[in-house]
Protein backbone atom coordinates (compact mmCIF):
# COMPACT_ATOMS: atom_id res chain seq x y z
CA UNK A 1 0.00 0.00 0.00
CA UNK A 2 2.44 2.29 0.84
CA UNK A 3 4.46 1.66 -2.47
CA UNK A 4 1.47 3.32 -4.22
CA UNK A 5 1.59 5.99 -2.10
CA UNK A 6 4.99 6.79 -2.44
CA UNK A 7 5.22 6.54 -6.39
CA UNK A 8 1.68 8.36 -7.18
CA UNK A 9 3.69 11.44 -8.22
CA UNK A 10 2.77 13.28 -11.06
CA UNK A 11 5.55 14.67 -13.85
CA UNK A 12 4.76 18.24 -12.24
CA UNK A 13 5.41 16.97 -8.56
CA UNK A 14 8.28 14.85 -9.49
CA UNK A 15 10.23 17.66 -11.52
CA UNK A 16 9.53 19.72 -8.35
CA UNK A 17 10.96 17.31 -6.34
CA UNK A 18 14.30 17.31 -8.18
CA UNK A 19 14.12 21.31 -8.06
CA UNK A 20 13.95 21.39 -4.57
CA UNK A 21 16.45 18.02 -3.41
CA UNK A 22 19.06 20.23 -4.95
CA UNK A 23 20.85 21.96 -1.56
CA UNK A 24 21.34 25.05 -3.70
CA UNK A 25 18.34 26.80 -2.34
CA UNK A 26 18.30 26.01 1.30
CA UNK A 27 20.28 28.77 3.18
CA UNK A 28 22.30 28.57 5.94
CA UNK A 29 21.78 32.24 6.85
CA UNK A 30 18.39 34.14 6.52
CA UNK A 31 18.21 37.49 6.73
CA UNK A 32 14.88 40.14 5.55
CA UNK A 33 16.13 43.91 6.22
CA UNK A 34 14.36 46.71 7.50
CA UNK A 35 12.34 48.95 4.78
CA UNK A 36 13.21 51.71 3.16
CA UNK A 37 12.39 54.43 5.10
CA UNK A 38 10.47 56.14 2.42
CA UNK A 39 7.78 53.79 3.58
CA UNK A 40 7.10 54.98 7.12
CA UNK A 41 8.83 58.24 9.33
CA UNK A 42 12.37 58.70 8.52
CA UNK A 43 12.97 58.63 12.32
CA UNK A 44 11.74 55.66 12.95
CA UNK A 45 12.61 52.86 15.36
CA UNK A 46 14.35 49.91 13.94
CA UNK A 47 14.22 46.54 15.55
CA UNK A 48 16.59 43.48 14.88
CA UNK A 49 14.78 40.54 15.37
CA UNK A 50 17.57 37.67 16.03
CA UNK A 51 16.14 34.06 15.92
CA UNK A 52 17.92 30.76 17.49
CA UNK A 53 16.95 27.63 16.02
CA UNK A 54 16.31 24.36 18.29
CA UNK A 55 17.87 21.18 17.38
CA UNK A 56 18.21 20.36 14.64
CA UNK A 57 20.11 23.42 14.26
CA UNK A 58 19.33 24.21 10.42
CA UNK A 59 17.75 28.01 10.05
CA UNK A 60 16.31 26.89 6.61
CA UNK A 61 13.52 25.10 8.87
CA UNK A 62 12.17 28.30 10.05
CA UNK A 63 12.25 30.29 6.57
CA UNK A 64 8.50 29.97 6.13
CA UNK A 65 8.04 31.21 9.62
CA UNK A 66 11.09 34.03 9.71
CA UNK A 67 9.24 35.53 6.23
CA UNK A 68 5.84 35.66 7.65
CA UNK A 69 7.23 37.00 11.03
CA UNK A 70 9.13 39.84 8.66
CA UNK A 71 5.86 40.77 6.57
CA UNK A 72 3.51 40.84 9.99
CA UNK A 73 5.99 42.95 11.88
CA UNK A 74 6.58 45.55 9.32
CA UNK A 75 2.38 46.42 8.63
CA UNK A 76 2.53 49.48 6.81
CA UNK A 77 0.41 51.15 9.65
CA UNK A 78 3.68 49.87 11.70
CA UNK A 79 5.81 53.20 13.28
CA UNK A 80 8.58 50.99 13.56
CA UNK A 81 10.69 49.27 10.98
CA UNK A 82 12.46 45.75 11.67
CA UNK A 83 15.09 43.34 10.57
CA UNK A 84 14.97 39.64 10.65
CA UNK A 85 17.79 37.67 11.44
CA UNK A 86 19.06 33.68 12.00
CA UNK A 87 21.95 31.58 11.17
CA UNK A 88 22.13 27.99 11.70
CA UNK A 89 23.97 26.62 14.67
CA UNK A 90 27.33 25.57 14.18
CA UNK A 91 27.74 22.02 12.81
CA UNK A 92 24.62 21.75 10.88
CA UNK A 93 25.87 23.89 7.80
CA UNK A 94 24.24 22.36 4.59
CA UNK A 95 26.96 24.23 2.47
CA UNK A 96 30.56 23.85 3.59
CA UNK A 97 31.48 27.62 2.71
CA UNK A 98 29.32 28.69 5.76
CA UNK A 99 31.84 26.77 7.56
CA UNK A 100 34.31 29.18 6.59
CA UNK A 101 32.66 32.65 7.57
CA UNK A 102 34.34 34.82 9.75
CA UNK A 103 32.61 33.44 12.75
CA UNK A 104 32.14 29.81 12.41
CA UNK A 105 35.98 29.67 11.66
CA UNK A 106 36.68 30.36 15.36
CA UNK A 107 34.73 27.31 16.29
CA UNK A 108 36.49 24.84 13.23
CA UNK A 109 36.38 21.62 15.08
CA UNK A 110 33.30 19.72 15.63
CA UNK A 111 31.68 17.95 17.06
CA UNK A 112 30.21 20.97 18.92
CA UNK A 113 28.27 20.56 22.36
CA UNK A 114 25.97 22.92 24.04
CA UNK A 115 28.41 25.13 25.64
CA UNK A 116 30.18 25.73 22.32
CA UNK A 117 26.88 26.33 20.54
CA UNK A 118 25.81 29.16 23.10
CA UNK A 119 29.77 30.53 22.25
CA UNK A 120 29.41 30.65 18.83
CA UNK A 121 25.55 32.52 19.03
CA UNK A 122 27.04 34.65 21.66
CA UNK A 123 30.17 35.56 18.81
CA UNK A 124 27.57 35.84 16.20
CA UNK A 125 25.14 38.13 18.48
CA UNK A 126 28.22 40.17 19.24
CA UNK A 127 29.41 40.85 15.45
CA UNK A 128 25.68 41.40 14.74
CA UNK A 129 25.63 44.27 17.44
CA UNK A 130 29.20 45.63 16.64
CA UNK A 131 27.66 46.34 12.80
CA UNK A 132 24.63 47.81 14.35
CA UNK A 133 26.86 50.39 16.86
CA UNK A 134 28.94 51.26 13.92
CA UNK A 135 25.67 52.52 11.76
CA UNK A 136 23.78 53.79 14.96
CA UNK A 137 26.77 56.02 15.24
CA UNK A 138 25.72 58.31 11.59
CA UNK A 139 22.50 58.69 12.50
CA UNK A 140 21.57 58.69 16.03
CA UNK A 141 17.76 59.52 15.19
CA UNK A 142 17.87 55.41 14.61
CA UNK A 143 18.95 53.96 17.54
CA UNK A 144 18.87 49.80 17.01
CA UNK A 145 16.92 47.73 18.97
CA UNK A 146 17.11 44.19 19.41
CA UNK A 147 14.39 41.34 19.84
CA UNK A 148 15.42 37.70 20.59
CA UNK A 149 13.42 34.74 19.46
CA UNK A 150 14.63 31.27 19.88
CA UNK A 151 12.92 28.11 19.57
CA UNK A 152 13.24 24.95 21.55
CA UNK A 153 17.24 24.42 22.58
CA UNK A 154 17.54 28.52 21.01
CA UNK A 155 15.20 29.43 24.32
CA UNK A 156 17.70 28.10 26.39
CA UNK A 157 20.60 29.44 24.35
CA UNK A 158 18.92 32.83 24.89
CA UNK A 159 19.02 32.80 28.39
CA UNK A 160 22.53 32.04 28.85
CA UNK A 161 23.11 35.05 26.52
CA UNK A 162 21.25 37.15 28.54
CA UNK A 163 22.95 35.65 31.84
CA UNK A 164 26.26 36.32 30.26
CA UNK A 165 25.76 39.88 28.81
CA UNK A 166 24.50 40.96 32.59
CA UNK A 167 27.39 39.44 34.17
CA UNK A 168 30.05 41.81 31.86
CA UNK A 169 27.69 45.03 32.17
CA UNK A 170 27.61 44.31 36.17
CA UNK A 171 31.41 44.14 36.30
CA UNK A 172 32.23 46.94 33.75
CA UNK A 173 29.87 49.51 36.00
CA UNK A 174 31.62 48.05 39.03
CA UNK A 175 34.92 48.87 37.27
CA UNK A 176 33.42 52.65 35.97
CA UNK A 177 34.40 50.88 32.44
CA UNK A 178 32.68 51.43 29.00
CA UNK A 179 30.86 48.00 27.48
CA UNK A 180 29.46 47.40 24.00
CA UNK A 181 27.09 45.81 25.27
CA UNK A 182 25.35 48.71 26.36
CA UNK A 183 25.64 50.27 23.11
CA UNK A 184 22.63 48.24 21.75
CA UNK A 185 19.12 47.18 23.83
CA UNK A 186 17.92 43.68 24.06
CA UNK A 187 13.92 44.97 24.40
CA UNK A 188 13.04 41.09 24.46
CA UNK A 189 13.20 37.79 24.53
CA UNK A 190 10.31 35.44 23.26
CA UNK A 191 10.63 31.72 23.83
CA UNK A 192 8.85 29.37 21.59
CA UNK A 193 8.12 26.10 22.87
CA UNK A 194 10.84 27.03 25.79
CA UNK A 195 13.05 23.31 27.21
CA UNK A 196 14.69 25.55 29.35
CA UNK A 197 14.59 22.99 32.48
CA UNK A 198 14.63 19.13 32.75
CA UNK A 199 14.21 18.56 29.40
CA UNK A 200 15.46 14.75 30.18
CA UNK A 201 12.28 14.31 32.06
CA UNK A 202 9.80 14.92 29.31
CA UNK A 203 8.57 11.77 27.16
CA UNK A 204 11.12 12.13 24.46
CA UNK A 205 13.93 13.40 26.79
CA UNK A 206 13.46 10.27 28.42
CA UNK A 207 13.92 7.68 25.23
CA UNK A 208 16.52 10.08 23.66
CA UNK A 209 18.77 10.24 27.16
CA UNK A 210 18.27 6.65 27.08
CA UNK A 211 19.66 6.28 23.44
CA UNK A 212 22.45 8.91 23.85
CA UNK A 213 23.65 6.87 27.04
CA UNK A 214 24.52 3.78 25.18
CA UNK A 215 28.24 3.70 23.83
CA UNK A 216 29.00 4.93 20.79
CA UNK A 217 24.73 5.70 20.12
CA UNK A 218 25.85 8.81 18.35
CA UNK A 219 28.65 7.01 15.67
CA UNK A 220 26.66 3.75 15.55
CA UNK A 221 23.08 6.26 14.45
CA UNK A 222 25.10 8.42 12.32
CA UNK A 223 26.67 5.60 10.50
CA UNK A 224 23.22 3.99 9.54
CA UNK A 225 21.61 6.89 8.81
CA UNK A 226 24.32 7.66 6.00
CA UNK A 227 24.52 4.41 4.71
CA UNK A 228 21.05 4.94 4.01
CA UNK A 229 20.77 8.20 2.81
CA UNK A 230 23.54 6.80 0.25
CA UNK A 231 21.92 3.82 -0.58
CA UNK A 232 19.22 6.28 -1.29
CA UNK A 233 20.95 8.62 -3.25
CA UNK A 234 21.96 6.30 -5.63
CA UNK A 235 18.43 6.78 -7.35
CA UNK A 236 19.11 9.84 -7.02
CA UNK A 237 18.32 12.89 -4.67
CA UNK A 238 14.55 13.28 -5.83
CA UNK A 239 14.13 9.60 -4.61
CA UNK A 240 15.86 10.57 -1.30
CA UNK A 241 13.09 13.24 -0.89
CA UNK A 242 10.38 11.96 -1.75
CA UNK A 243 11.24 8.33 1.02
CA UNK A 244 11.70 11.32 3.44
CA UNK A 245 8.31 13.23 2.60
CA UNK A 246 6.66 9.66 3.07
CA UNK A 247 8.35 8.52 6.18
CA UNK A 248 8.26 12.04 8.41
CA UNK A 249 4.86 13.24 6.83
CA UNK A 250 6.60 16.90 6.27
CA UNK A 251 5.66 19.03 3.54
CA UNK A 252 7.88 19.94 0.98
CA UNK A 253 9.88 22.48 1.93
CA UNK A 254 11.16 20.89 5.84
CA UNK A 255 11.62 17.81 3.76
CA UNK A 256 14.19 19.15 1.26
CA UNK A 257 16.00 20.72 4.60
CA UNK A 258 16.06 17.65 6.12
CA UNK A 259 17.14 15.95 2.50
CA UNK A 260 19.92 17.97 2.50
CA UNK A 261 20.83 17.92 5.74
CA UNK A 262 21.07 13.94 5.89
CA UNK A 263 23.41 14.42 2.99
CA UNK A 264 25.76 16.74 4.74
CA UNK A 265 28.90 14.85 6.46
CA UNK A 266 28.60 14.63 10.10
CA UNK A 267 25.06 16.10 10.46
CA UNK A 268 22.87 13.27 12.08
CA UNK A 269 26.35 12.59 14.84
CA UNK A 270 26.17 16.40 15.51
CA UNK A 271 22.74 16.54 16.42
CA UNK A 272 23.05 13.43 18.62
CA UNK A 273 26.03 14.79 20.21
CA UNK A 274 24.35 17.94 20.78
CA UNK A 275 20.94 16.20 22.21
CA UNK A 276 23.22 14.09 24.81
CA UNK A 277 24.77 17.81 26.25
CA UNK A 278 21.43 18.69 26.24
CA UNK A 279 19.92 15.76 28.32
CA UNK A 280 22.78 16.85 30.58
CA UNK A 281 23.01 20.09 30.92
CA UNK A 282 19.60 21.35 30.57
CA UNK A 283 18.29 20.56 34.14
CA UNK A 284 17.71 23.07 37.29
CA UNK A 285 16.98 26.29 37.17
CA UNK A 286 19.83 28.03 36.50
CA UNK A 287 18.75 31.96 36.52
CA UNK A 288 18.44 34.79 39.12
CA UNK A 289 16.00 37.35 39.62
CA UNK A 290 18.02 39.27 36.99
CA UNK A 291 17.11 37.48 34.67
CA UNK A 292 13.70 36.28 35.66
CA UNK A 293 12.59 39.70 37.22
CA UNK A 294 10.41 39.93 40.29
CA UNK A 295 6.88 40.72 41.57
CA UNK A 296 7.84 43.34 44.29
CA UNK A 297 8.54 46.67 43.20
CA UNK A 298 11.92 48.46 43.40
CA UNK A 299 13.51 49.78 46.38
CA UNK A 300 16.53 51.53 45.22
CA UNK A 301 17.18 53.89 42.40
CA UNK A 302 19.55 51.17 41.27
CA UNK A 303 17.12 48.53 41.33
CA UNK A 304 14.45 51.11 39.44
CA UNK A 305 17.00 51.41 36.75
CA UNK A 306 17.97 47.31 36.42
CA UNK A 307 14.38 46.73 36.11
CA UNK A 308 13.80 49.52 33.45
CA UNK A 309 16.43 47.91 31.48
CA UNK A 310 15.80 44.33 31.84
CA UNK A 311 15.11 42.57 28.93
CA UNK A 312 11.34 41.19 28.79
CA UNK A 313 10.43 37.79 28.70
CA UNK A 314 7.23 36.05 27.09
CA UNK A 315 7.42 32.41 27.01
CA UNK A 316 5.40 30.55 24.50
CA UNK A 317 4.19 26.60 25.35
CA UNK A 318 2.24 24.09 23.74
CA UNK A 319 -0.89 22.19 25.12
CA UNK A 320 1.09 19.13 24.74
CA UNK A 321 4.36 18.95 24.25
CA UNK A 322 6.52 15.80 24.09
CA UNK A 323 9.68 17.49 24.82
CA UNK A 324 8.20 19.49 28.14
CA UNK A 325 6.98 17.96 30.50
CA UNK A 326 3.67 18.98 32.13
CA UNK A 327 5.00 19.34 35.34
CA UNK A 328 7.82 20.79 34.55
CA UNK A 329 5.71 23.70 32.40
CA UNK A 330 3.09 24.54 35.25
CA UNK A 331 6.06 24.43 38.30
CA UNK A 332 7.70 27.05 35.96
CA UNK A 333 4.64 29.33 35.44
CA UNK A 334 3.73 29.26 39.03
CA UNK A 335 7.41 29.65 40.12
CA UNK A 336 8.98 32.58 37.89
CA UNK A 337 6.20 33.52 35.38
CA UNK A 338 2.32 34.79 35.37
CA UNK A 339 0.24 34.80 32.32
CA UNK A 340 -1.39 37.19 30.09
CA UNK A 341 -4.80 37.02 32.26
CA UNK A 342 -3.21 37.97 35.16
CA UNK A 343 -1.83 41.57 33.31
CA UNK A 344 -5.43 43.04 33.20
CA UNK A 345 -5.96 41.88 36.80
CA UNK A 346 -2.79 43.81 38.02
CA UNK A 347 -3.75 46.92 35.63
CA UNK A 348 -7.44 47.15 37.42
CA UNK A 349 -6.01 46.72 40.59
CA UNK A 350 -3.17 49.44 40.06
CA UNK A 351 -0.47 47.00 40.60
CA UNK A 352 3.14 47.40 38.94
CA UNK A 353 6.66 46.53 38.66
CA UNK A 354 6.10 43.07 38.05
CA UNK A 355 8.73 42.35 35.67
CA UNK A 356 8.30 38.72 35.69
CA UNK A 357 7.92 37.13 32.08
CA UNK A 358 4.63 36.36 30.47
CA UNK A 359 4.07 32.44 30.15
CA UNK A 360 1.22 31.30 28.34
CA UNK A 361 -0.07 28.31 26.84
CA UNK A 362 -1.36 27.69 23.20
CA UNK A 363 -5.34 26.97 23.23
CA UNK A 364 -4.78 24.95 19.89
CA UNK A 365 -2.71 21.85 18.85
CA UNK A 366 0.31 23.99 17.53
CA UNK A 367 2.89 21.09 17.85
CA UNK A 368 6.21 21.94 19.44
CA UNK A 369 7.95 21.12 15.56
CA UNK A 370 5.85 23.84 14.36
CA UNK A 371 8.56 24.40 11.90
CA UNK A 372 8.56 21.71 10.11
CA UNK A 373 5.31 21.38 10.05
CA UNK A 374 2.69 23.55 8.48
CA UNK A 375 2.04 25.37 11.25
CA UNK A 376 4.62 28.13 10.69
CA UNK A 377 2.45 30.67 9.43
CA UNK A 378 0.01 30.59 13.01
CA UNK A 379 2.84 31.29 15.40
CA UNK A 380 3.50 34.68 15.95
Amino acid sequence: MYNAHLYSFTKKTYASLILMASPAHIPDEIYFPPPSSSTSAPDSDIYHILFVPGNPGCIAYYQTFLATLHQQVNDPTSSSRSAVYGRSLRGFEIHASSSHSPVASHFKKGPWGLQAEIDFTEVLLHTYVTKLAKASTSNSKQKPKLILIGHSLGTYIILELLRRRNERLRKARQKGEWSRDAEVAIEAAVLLFPTVVDIAKSPNGRTIGWVAGLPYAAAVVSTFARLLVGALKMFGAAVLLAVGKWFTNMPDDSAAVTAAWLMTKGGVYQSLHLAKDEMKEMTEDKWDDEIWGAAASATTEDEEKSKSSRTKLFFYYSAKDHWIADHTRDGLIAIRGRRTRDMAVEKAGGIGHDQRPIMDIDDGDVPHGFCIRKWQRRVH
